[in-house]
């Protein structure tokens, strides 16, 4: 997993394969980065696939309300 900071908030994503044209999958509510695995493995074959972890789910920051 990579890590990129904005405004002193992480988001962690993952970012594996090679080929064109790269794949990117962002989960809705509940899930995290882990829920496109099975599409992860198979598209990796032939693209550069990157899976994103919202800010508030699985190894991204989870920060406090305002």
């Amino acid at each position: 997993m990579y890590r990129l900071l904005k405004q002193g908030e992480g988001i962690c994503f993952e970012d594996i394969g090679k080929g064109s044209p790269p794949l990117v999958f962002i989960h809705d509510i509940g899930c995290d980065h882990s829920s496109f695995s099975p599409q992860v493995d198979y598209f990796r074959r032939g693209h550069r696939v990157v899976s994103v972890d919202l800010l508030g789910h699985g190894q991204s920051d989870k920060p406090d309300k305002r």
